[in-house]
């Protein structure tokens, strides 16, 4: 007695096109998502010294594993837009104003009391700490509706 199955390439090929589907409006979302971050940490930045709002950058970048290669989105410094911030000190400017602990300086304090947002350490972590959940929640939805539709 033998089993027939019918219908697997068309549910593979289904799937793959659900796969490519989800995939293009996950990178989609994955990039909006990145410029959101960048502007928030931007927001959040201390500005007395250099130009760090303008250093925190967006890098596309591809990565490869199992012989495919993806592209992903990173949000960083680029320390060669940091300005005199960066060679002032003898330190990564940059870093010390994410990770230190200090005082904020006269032009920090005016940017906080008009953007009304908190300037000041940890401005790339805050960002995503911040916009995280809204990131997933949304990234949840885009793989909900392109499973419903397929």
């Amino acid at each position: 007695m033998g089993l027939t199955v019918k219908g697997i390439s068309e549910t593979v090929v289904k799937l793959r096109r659900t796969e490519k589907t989800t995939s293009k409006r996950l990178l989609l979302h994955m990039r909006n998502s990145a410029i959101k971050i960048r502007d928030l940490a931007r927001a959040l930045a201390p500005v007395d010294e250099g130009n760090l709002e303008d250093a925190i950058q967006v890098i596309e970048d591809g990565e490869s594993f199992l012989g495919r290669t993806r592209k992903i989105e990173m949000i960083g410094v680029d320390s060669s837009r940091l300005g005199e911030g960066y060679t002032k000190y003898g330190h990564r400017y940059d870093v010390f104003m994410h990770e230190g602990s200090y005082n904020l300086g006269q032009k920090s304090q005016d940017k906080a009391a008009a953007n009304g947002k908190m300037v000041g350490p940890k401005y790339l972590t805050r960002a995503w700490q911040e916009l995280e959940p809204s990131i997933a929640s949304k990234a949840q939805a885009i793989a909900d509706d392109v499973a419903r539709k397929s």
